[in-house]
């Protein structure tokens, strides 16, 4: 009776280990989509495999932008330059003015703006007006200039 009950133990173990071994050949099967497994199986396979190629995709592809945004940006950049050098240059032709100021304020001072034969008081103190008038020289300026073509036309003379 002892070996009867082991020869049925070992039956059942033979068994057993036979059932599962058919039910991992199936699962395998279905995984690896052989004939056996279903069609309702296979189209899930077949999304579930999609889906991750997808996922797989958007993390190694880059995305091209779309063209109008390209164009969008290739206009901007332009715009962006243009205003860049329009300041630019306004802000040349300020120091460029400023600098023709001091320019013509030193001439002033120094009497170069007069012609040689420029030599009278009346001639100098034109010249004054027209650099007040034209609005090189301010009121102050112009007043301090004045004060000294006399003060200088009243040692001359002294």
């Amino acid at each position: 009776m002892g070996e009867v009950l082991i020869l049925i133990i070992i039956a059942l173990v033979w068994v057993f280990k036979a059932a599962v071994a058919n039910e991992d050949k199936k699962v395998n099967d279905r995984e690896t989509g052989s004939i056996s497994a279903s069609p309702d199986e296979l189209i899930k396979k077949a999304t579930r495999t999609a889906e991750d190629l997808d996922a797989l995709r958007g993390q190694t592809e880059k995305k091209r932008p779309d063209p109008l945004e390209i164009k969008a940006l290739h206009k901007q950049h332009r715009a962006d330059e243009w205003e860049r050098n329009e300041q630019r240059h306004a802000d040349e032709r300020a120091h460029s003015e400023k600098r023709w100021e001091i320019a013509r304020r030193k001439q002033a001072d120094s009497g170069e703006v007069h012609s040689v034969h420029m030599d009278s008081c009346e001639d100098r103190l034109e010249s004054l007006k027209v650099l007040y008038d034209a609005g090189i020289l301010d009121r102050e300026e112009y007043a301090q200039r004045v004060a000294r073509v006399k003060k200088a036309h009243a040692q001359s003379r002294g």
